[in-house]
């Protein structure tokens, strides 16, 4: 939809044409300078679905009738995205490379490898949700690149890049606890594949150290991946934060606290993801649990990795 848009915008531009921008500032982006089509630039360089950024928002700030003000009041544009302010002015004149310069460069987004590399493919956990984006608010459409991935069709070929957590890998010789929430279980998944997969084709795992994963969700419908766990983990601690028994991953780690103990003198590896405030809260909970100079040594070891999102 926004790419139609913006390609009806400034029809005069074939979508296969290179755009090249003259005179062009130091740090403006480098699809800018030549080698990029008026479409790759619409489709993978600049973010449409978002605010419009101060700097457009100038661009346009005279047009507003009976404003005389170089900036936009601040309420003017609530709900817009960019491809909204540049239809309520498509009648303006405006230099088309001024615009360029002034649309939000895209920014990568990070997804959770959710496969093992035993299986031979790659495997991603895209949540799709609904977000305003619109003026009126009643045009909900689907997050920008979640609603991507969730439409691309078999052979489709799409862009991407490999974001590497050189701490954050199973170690398959020492017990392990998972602490996750909502898509932060994504890259345990991986975890207990691969130690399903280790457990069928390795001698080296005879004592098969345990797996046990503590895991928040809203409720049941948003419980991911629950039959693999029940089938590949060695212990399931769930909460459901939303039904009538509220409870948490805190919660969960609090009521199993002797076992955390216990594993920890056993030498095992505390692994954590979920938001930054998931993560702070589990950490001051298991400081509680095990002790500031256990988790010192575990954090100084290498023995407590988070993966926060």
């Amino acid at each position: 939809y926004l790419t139609v848009a913006m390609q009806c915008l400034f029809p005069w531009i074939p979508p296969d044409a290179y755009v090249q921008v003259k005179q062009l500032p130091l740090d403006a982006p480098l699809y800018l300078r030549g080698g990029c089509t008026w479409s790759d630039i619409l489709n993978y360089m600049v973010d449409l679905s978002v605010a419009p950024p101060p700097a457009l928002l100038k661009l346009f700030s005279r047009s507003v009738p009976g404003s005389d003000s170089v900036e936009l009041p601040s309420d003017y544009c609530k709900g817009m995205n960019v491809v909204d302010l540049l239809m309520c002015y498509s009648t303006y004149n405006r230099p088309v490379d001024r615009i360029l310069q002034a649309l939000p460069q895209m920014m990568p987004r990070l997804f959770y490898l959710s496969s093992s590399p035993s299986e031979g493919t790659v495997q991603l956990t895209v949540r799709s949700a609904f977000v305003s984006t619109s003026m009126t608010g009643e045009n909900d459409r689907r997050g920008l690149c979640s609603e991507y991935l969730a439409t691309r069709k078999k052979e489709d070929i799409i862009r991407m890049c490999l974001s590497p957590n050189p701490t954050f890998h199973w170690d398959p010789s020492v017990p392990s606890i998972l602490i996750a929430s909502g898509l932060g279980i994504a890259p345990f998944r991986s975890f207990w594949r691969k130690r399903a997969f280790s457990k069928k084709v390795s001698s080296w795992l005879k004592r098969n150290p345990p797996m046990v994963l503590y895991y928040e969700c809203q409720d049941e419908s948003e419980h991911l991946y629950k039959e693999e766990m029940e089938s590949y983990v060695t212990q399931v601690h769930v909460a459901y934060s939303t039904n009538e028994k509220a409870t948490d991953v805190k919660d969960l780690l609090q009521e199993d606290s002797a076992q955390l103990v216990r594993l920890a003198k056993e030498n095992a590896k505390i692994y954590v993801c979920g938001s930054a405030a998931m993560t702070s809260s589990v950490e001051s909970v298991m400081r509680c649990i095990l002790g500031e100079v256990a988790m010192k040594d575990m954090l100084c070891s290498g023995k407590y990795v988070e993966n926060v999102f």
